[in-house]
């Protein structure tokens, strides 16, 4: 099976060790496509040091955004397995090996994910995450993955980095920006991964074949990324989003919508527009518990709304003349 690379870039930082990381798999079926997202010059000067006749060079209009980038280059593959990397990630040697041949071993996935490191900025390891068990490769249903994920609010599969997507499987990018109706702006991939699975299952790889990259400059910094409030509140749109369907029982709805009051508390005197959600997750928790719960309610649409609002304020207030930057 032939695969696209999909590196959207737009910071030259750390993009050389991750196209480098690209080309050298000891796999040769593939194509790597870079969209610079860039305004300037850096980003192309960085591409052209590597001649290489599998990279293929796309450019967006400059600031269109991860997302655009990403869609940009969705439409650009012409592989039917698509792996995404981004610019401040790389992939282990070998990578694209063992994940072509899980998903030959099951050809009717959606998806197949690994292990990953977590590294700092200079690339040391700071830890191994594992999310299934060494050496294992086996398929995961949806039903599994929701009740794997969804209580414990963590992402243990990891990001689009990680994962490996067979698009002959009918999955399509609005899997990664709607979730049942909502607009997705920062947890793309945990809406991907449950929209996928509801088309075909998952393939978990027990061995470690990515690294992900935690700097001051990334998505998802909540001192780098004005939106990151919207991450915690797109926890809860998954949440109740399914139970509403019943994929997610009361219990462990419960369970999530716990930890997300939790959550909420600790960040709130950092990112105050919280508050517009924290009354009604109480009365969502509350009525958990009494068995009548709605998922889905109007005040939480409120909720939602109010809080988008406040965050594009802020962002515009830090971008205004004479801002003080981000805080």
């Amino acid at each position: 099976m032939s695969v696209s690379i999909l590196i959207p870039a737009f910071r030259p930082t750390y993009l050389r060790q991750a196209i480098a990381s690209a080309l050298t798999q000891g796999f040769e079926d593939f194509e790597l496509v870079i969209g610079d997202d860039n305004p300037g010059e850096e980003v192309r000067k960085i591409v052209e040091e590597f001649q290489d006749r599998r990279i293929r060079y796309l450019r967006t209009s400059g600031a269109a955004g991860a997302l655009e980038n990403m869609r940009m280059l969705w439409s650009a593959a012409s592989r039917p397995l698509v792996k995404y990397l981004f610019d401040d990630d790389l992939l282990m040697p070998m990578a694209l090996i063992e994940m072509v041949a899980a998903m030959e071993s099951y050809p009717n996935s959606s998806f197949c994910f690994s292990n990953r490191y977590i590294i700092d900025n200079v690339g040391r390891v700071l830890e191994e995450r594992k999310s299934t068990t060494e050496g294992e490769v086996s398929s995961i249903q949806g039903h599994s993955l929701i009740t794997a994920l969804l209580p414990i609010v963590t992402n243990r599969i990891g990001e689009f980095s990680n994962v490996m997507v067979n698009l002959d499987s009918g999955v399509e990018f609005s899997d990664i920006e709607r979730f049942q109706g909502f607009d997705i702006m920062m947890l793309g991939d945990m809406a991907f991964y449950l929209n996928a699975t509801r088309k075909a299952p998952a393939v978990r790889i027990g061995k470690t074949l990515a690294a992900f990259r935690i700097h001051g400059q990334q998505h998802s910094s909540p001192g780098y990324n004005p939106w990151f409030a919207r991450s915690l509140c797109e926890w809860e749109v998954l949440v109740r989003c399914e139970y509403d369907v019943r994929r997610l029982d009361a219990g462990k709805a419960l369970r999530a919508a716990r930890r997300l009051q939790t959550a909420y508390a600790s960040w709130e005197p950092q990112l105050p527009e919280i508050k517009h959600l924290q009354p009604e997750l109480a009365v969502f928790c509350d009525e958990l518990e009494l068995g009548r719960a709605a998922g889905v309610t109007e005040a939480f649409r409120t909720g939602l709304a109010r809080l988008t609002d406040d965050i594009e304020k802020r962002r515009l207030a830090r971008l205004s003349p004479g801002a003080a930057g981000p805080d």
